[in-house]
This record gives C-alpha cells, structure tokens and sequence, in this order.
C-alpha cells in the first residue's frame, strides 16, 4: 500500500498591488519637494544672515570699547599736562627759588584750582559706517 502523501502548503507572498495614481500627483509630488529645498535655503540663508549681525555687533563692540579707551587716555593725558602747566605757572609767579618741579601720576585727576577759560563739553559723535570692500579677482591674461 502506498502512502498517500500530505499535502504541503507553501506560504507566497501576496502579488504586488499596482495603484493607479490620479493624474497630477508627480507634480504636487514635486512641487512639495521643491518647496521644502525653498524652505531649507531659507533658514540657511536666515541662519547665516544671524551669524553675520552678531559677528558685525561684536566688531561695533570691539570699535566702541576702543574708543572709549582712547578717550580715557586723551582725559588722563590732559590731567597729566593740566597739572605741568599748573606747576610751571606757579613757578613763574613765585619770586623765589622754584621747587622742585612735580607732576602727578597718569590716572590720577588734577583738580584745577583757578580757571580762565571756559572748558566746553566732550560730545561724543557716530563714527561713520563702514562699508565692506568687495575683493576683485585679477584675471590672468
């Protein structure tokens, strides 16, 4: 007697399904894709235009804080010669034997006792803006 064999069972994977798609669909497909490629230039651009300004304001800062130093510098400066021709003036109205000539230390204020003149206001004022310099490329001939 034979054997009647089992029935083997094979599992297939399912046949592919092909959909219709509407016509149309590959062009909103592409204009999504290209708005989002817009989107991406943007923030890029945005981004790069943020890093710019804050690279600008810290040069404007930079600039600032020089100035300022410089004017301290001119301010104790002149304190300094205030103060020589101070001495200088009282020698040269002193009858007797000059002292010995002093000057105050840079820094320090000479407070002027007697003016003559009227001393009018330090009044800061913009400096111009600059504008940055294109760099042309020598072409080789």
């Amino acid at each position: 007697m034979q054997r009647q064999q089992e029935p083997v069972h094979i599992h297939l994977p399912p046949p592919p399904v092909y959909v219709q798609l509407p016509p149309g669909v590959e062009q909103l497909i592409s204009l999504i894709q290209e708005n989002h490629d817009s989107q991406v230039a943007i923030y890029q651009q945005q981004h790069d235009f943020a890093r710019d300004m804050k690279q600008l304001s810290n040069a404007l800062e930079r600039g600032v804080n020089d100035r300022h130093d410089q004017l301290r510098a001119i301010h104790a400066r002149l304190d300094y010669l205030t103060g020589a021709l101070q001495v200088q003036a009282s020698q040269d109205l002193s009858d007797s034997e000059p002292p010995a000539m002093t000057f105050p230390m840079p820094g320090h204020p000479v407070v002027p006792t007697t003016m003559d003149f009227d001393v009018p206001p330090v009044i800061p004022t913009p400096l111009p803006m600059l504008r940055p310099r294109r760099i042309r490329s020598r072409r080789r001939r």
